[in-house]
């Protein structure tokens, strides 16, 4: 009997021991992706790819090569682009008298009275002004942090350094020197360090420039301040109805968020033509009467688009996973809202093999958590987006699978059973077989 069981268990848990190649109709979707001249590429997921996925991890997309093997993978939340940029300052001339060493003026005067010369001699100290000019720089700029600046001018002498002071200030009449004693040059060194001023602390409205000696004349004639720009990723969002429900003598307007990738954003869009919405946001991860709070208090929406309007700015959900949320608004509405959600913008970097066309598959409730294989294979810094390869799309999106790999249909456990009862067999064997092997053994010893 031992015999005959040790391969039906053997045979239970074969299911539970191997995981199968994965294969394109594993998954719900697929689409063609274009082509590309190198063997890296990337693609960012377009909101049909994310909201058709079964994991909230995103593990359940793959990509296929013409012989259906799966090729490597790793996927990346989008960060804002940082781009450097530059934009020209107002600046401002001032006259500075400098008062130099002073100097001993000797006068002799001869007088003739009666035919006889006298001479008078007078002596007097006179201040040696030297004029010089000062410059004031516009620094605030709307939304901007100058960083440093790079200036254009002419001083004579042209051979040497020319040091100035530097202050910085928010005010006219307030000042801190940010350099005593800067040096800068108008020589052709390839270096645009010999030409710059900074780097420049947050929040000043003015940079002052005064010359040292032994400059005799300096001319400021153009000032290029240099900055930061953030370019923003495009985030694919989807737009869905809200349902208005009575609760307590009040009216919420409510919705689920449809997909188990979260949104990282929600922008509410009023029914009404040049509108605002005021009021809470509540979110639930279950069932509001069961798990409910506050994560927006006196928010302002709207949609209006006109010219000196702030832009609606999208109200941030955080880091929890809200399945349903609701919208108390201040005033009643006519309407309910629709609501905009916004998702994070993904990049999925694949190592193509060479046997196109590739395709890109998606949305597969069997699947396990993401490995990172790529990460590991590549001696490159995919966290620097200037090292993801080429970027290409995907074209129309058709079945592979279809929604039975996004719906598990409702089906008996008959292996989980199978495996539960070749179990309690093995216990009852080992059972039997102790018992026997004890009956052998008072046998064998019946004094």
């Amino acid at each position: 009997m031992l015999r005959l069981f040790i391969p039906l268990f053997a045979l239970g848990l074969l299911p539970t021991t191997l995981e199968a190649a994965k294969r394109i109709d594993d998954f719900a979707y697929q689409a063609e992706v274009s082509p590309a001249s190198q063997p890296l590429q990337r693609l960012q997921l377009p909101i049909e790819v994310v909201l058709a996925l079964t994991r909230s991890d995103l593990a359940d997309i793959a990509v296929f090569d013409a012989q259906g093997l799966s090729l490597p993978h790793s996927l990346f939340k989008v960060m804002p682009r940082k781009t450097r940029a530059q934009m020209e300052l107002s600046f401002h001339e001032f006259d500075n008298f400098l008062q130099r060493q002073s100097t001993t003026v000797t006068r002799r005067e001869q007088l003739q009275q009666d035919g006889q010369i006298s001479q008078l001699e007078t002596t007097e100290e006179v201040a040696n002004l030297k004029l010089h000019r000062d410059y004031l720089i516009e620094l605030q700029q709307p939304e901007r942090h100058i960083e440093k600046l790079e200036l254009q001018w002419r001083h004579a002498p042209a051979g040497q350094l020319l040091r100035l002071k530097v202050e910085i200030g928010n005010t006219l009449d307030r000042f801190r020197v940010l350099d005593a004693s800067k040096s800068l040059s108008n020589l052709e060194s390839g270096d645009e360090a010999w030409r710059m001023i900074g780097p420049l602390p947050r929040g000043q409205n003015y940079l002052r420039l005064t010359p040292l000696q032994p400059i005799d004349e300096f001319k400021l004639e153009r000032v290029i301040g240099h900055y930061s720009d953030s370019l923003p990723p495009q985030k694919p969002s989807q737009r869905i109805a809200t349902t208005a429900i009575e609760e307590q003598g009040k009216t919420f307007y409510q919705f689920e968020i449809p997909s188990q990738v979260s949104p990282e954003a929600l922008q509410l869009i009023p029914a009404a033509a040049h509108s605002v919405i005021r009021g809470d946001l509540y979110a639930s991860r279950d069932q509001f009467d069961r798990d409910q709070r506050r994560i927006a208090r006196g928010f302002y929406q709207h949609n209006i688009d006109d010219d000196g309007v702030r832009a609606n700015q999208p109200i941030t959900l955080g880091t929890v996973n809200y399945r349903q949320l609701r919208v108390s608004a201040s005033e009643a509405l006519a309407l309910p809202p629709e609501v905009e959600l916004i998702y994070p913008a993904y990049e999925l970097v694949f190592l193509g093999s060479g046997m196109t066309p590739y395709r890109l598959a998606w949305g597969n409730f069997e699947s396990e958590s993401h490995s990172d294989e790529l990460r590991q294979i590549l001696n490159t810094n995919l966290a620097d987006e200037t090292q993801r390869g080429e970027s290409v799309n995907i074209g129309s999106i058709g079945d592979a699978g279809g929604l039975s790999r996004i719906y598990p249909e409702a089906v008996l456990p008959w292996k989980k059973w199978l495996l539960w009862g070749l179990l309690a067999i093995a216990v009852l064997v080992t059972g039997a077989m102790a018992r026997r092997l004890y009956r052998d053994m008072n046998n064998a010893n019946p004094g």
